[in-house]
């Protein structure tokens, strides 16, 4: 399941395990492609033992850890986590998770965060799993996420256009609205 402590996919026991080998697989493929950049450098990773990694946990404890300069896997969970970064977050953020996320469940999103801080905007979606948001029937191309993020964009660059002083100067427009 899911550790309360880190809000993180850390068992391998879990009832997402086939989802979890699915994403460990795909990692593993990744590191494979580019084991160049890892075998000829001098990092703290050996790259036989990544590759014997059975859960995602061994896998950032082995690596992702390493890599981001955490001594293992716990220390990475519980001082890279993402929602300890939004309290200074001080641009507009858009933050998308669904609720079938088996990464990311819903009874750890930082809500009270995102109410503190004006320059969040969660988006929940009922499915999309953990970066999914795919559509049709052969998925590619532009999907819901690709067009939520270009809104976002577009309304962040035209909020910013209204409140210059050239706008607001040049029209009737009250600026008390922004």
């Amino acid at each position: 399941g899911i550790n309360a402590e880190y809000g993180y996919l850390v068992d391998p026991a879990s009832s997402h395990m086939l989802y979890e080998m699915y994403l460990l697989g795909k990692l593993k493929n990744i590191l494979a492609t580019h084991k160049h950049l890892y075998l000829n450098k001098r990092l703290p990773v050996n790259y036989r033992h990544i590759m014997k990694a059975q859960t995602l946990r061994e896998f950032d404890d082995r690596f992702t850890s390493k890599m981001f300069g955490f001594k293992d896997w716990k220390e990475y969970y519980t001082n890279g986590h993402p929602f300890k970064k939004l309290p200074y977050i001080d641009i507009p953020t858009l933050i998308i998770n669904a609720e079938d996320d088996p990464l990311s469940p819903m009874e750890y999103l930082p809500f009270a965060e995102v109410d503190e801080n004006p320059n969040l905007a969660l988006v929940l979606t009922k499915t999309g799993g953990h970066i999914g948001f795919l559509e049709g029937w052969l998925p590619s191309g532009p999907n819901w996420l690709n067009r939520a993020v270009e809104e976002f964009i577009k309304i962040m660059i035209f909020t910013d256009f209204l409140k210059s002083a050239e706008y607001t100067e040049s029209t009737d427009v009250p600026t008390d609205y922004y």
